[in-house]
C-alpha cells in the first residue's frame, strides 16, 4: 500500500498519480494511476468529464481520514473510473480491471453521473468490488457501477454502522464469489436505496446466497427499484438474501 504525504506524478501515462494527499486535490481530463491514491484530509474532486484510469491491477482509490470524494458528472459527461493494464488506450476491456475505491473516511462523499467498471478485489479484504464504505456519509446517484466483482458486494460493500443514500443507479453485470452480486449490506448498517436497476448480477457459492443484494442482520430501505435476471446457484435467496433481519423496507419490482 501506498501512503505518503502527498499525491506524486502528473496524471500522464508516463507518470501516474500515486500517493494519498493531505489537502485538496482536482482532476480533470485523461489521467492515470498506478498505486493507491486518494486524500487523508480535503476534497478528492473529480471535474465533469474525467477519465480517471488505473494501469495496477491492485491501485485503489483511497478516501481516509477527514477526506471527502467529490465526483460530479453531468448526463452528458460522466466521470469515469476504469481499468487499461495493457496500456492499449482501450479502457475497460474485459481483461481490464483494477482495485476499488475504499471509503473508510468520517467526511462526506458524492457521486454523481459516474461510472464505475472493471473494480476487483483481488487481495486484502476482497470486499466491494466498485466501492467500500467503511465510514462517513456517502451519497451516489445517477450513476452506473458495472463489471465488477468481490467475494461479497461485488459492486458495493456496505459496511456495519454505515447509511449511504443510492438513488437512480444501475448495478450492471457484477459477481460475488460469496454473498451479494451487486451489493452486500452488513450487520448494523442501514442505506437506502431508490429507484435503481439491478440487473444481470451474480453470486457464484452454492452455500452463500443473494445473486443481487445480500442483506446480513441490517435495516435497508429499498423502494421503486427493480431487481432482474439474478442468478445464483443457491438454492434460495436468488435476487434477495435476507438473513437474521428483523425490519426491512422492501418495495421493488422483480
Amino acid at each position: 500500500m501506498c501512503i505518503r504525504d502527498r499525491i506524486y506524478g502528473d496524471g500522464s501515462l508516463a507518470d501516474p498519480y500515486r500517493g494519498i494527499n493531505n489537502g485538496d486535490f482536482t482532476v480533470s481530463g485523461t489521467k492515470y494511476f498506478n498505486s493507491n491514491f486518494g486524500v487523508a484530509s480535503g476534497t478528492l474532486t473529480l471535474m465533469p468529464g474525467t477519465r480517471l484510469i488505473s494501469i495496477s491491477k491492485y491501485a485503489c482509490i483511497i478516501i481516509t481520514g477527514t477526506g471527502q470524494l467529490n465526483a460530479q458528472g453531468t448526463s452528458s459527461r460522466h466521470v469515469t473510473i476504469t481499468a487499461d493494464l495493457d496500456q492499449d488506450y482501450i479502457p475497460g476491456e474485459s481483461t481490464d480491471f483494477w482495485g476499488n475505491i475504499n471509503m473508510s473516511s468520517t467526511g462526506s462523499s458524492t457521486l454523481n453521473y459516474c461510472t464505475i467498471e472493471n473494480g476487483r478485489r483481488t487481495r486484502f479484504s476482497y470486499l466491494g468490488g466498485a466501492i467500500y464504505i467503511g465510514n462517513g456519509t456517502v451519497t451516489i446517484t445517477n450513476s452506473l457501477i458495472r463489471n465488477s466483482a468481490a467475494s461479497r458486494g461485488g459492486g458495493i460493500y456496505v459496511e456495519s454502522g454505515t447509511a449511504p443514500l443510492i438513488s437512480n443507479t444501475t448495478f450492471y453485470n457484477n459477481k460475488a464469489t460469496d454473498h451479494g452480486g451487486a451489493l452486500f449490506i452488513s450487520e448494523g448498517s442501514a442505506p437506502v436505496i431508490s429507484s435503481s436497476l439491478f440487473r444481470n448480477n451474480q453470486s457464484l457459492s452454492t452455500l452463500h446466497r443473494g445473486g443481487s443484494i445480500a442483506v446480513l442482520s441490517a435495516t435497508p430501505v429499498i423502494v421503486n427499484s427493480t431487481v432482474a435476471y439474478s442468478t445464483s446457484p443457491a438454492v434460495d435467496g436468488t435476487s434477495i438474501y435476507l438473513e437474521a433481519v428483523s425490519y426491512t423496507h422492501l418495495r421493488a419490482h422483480e
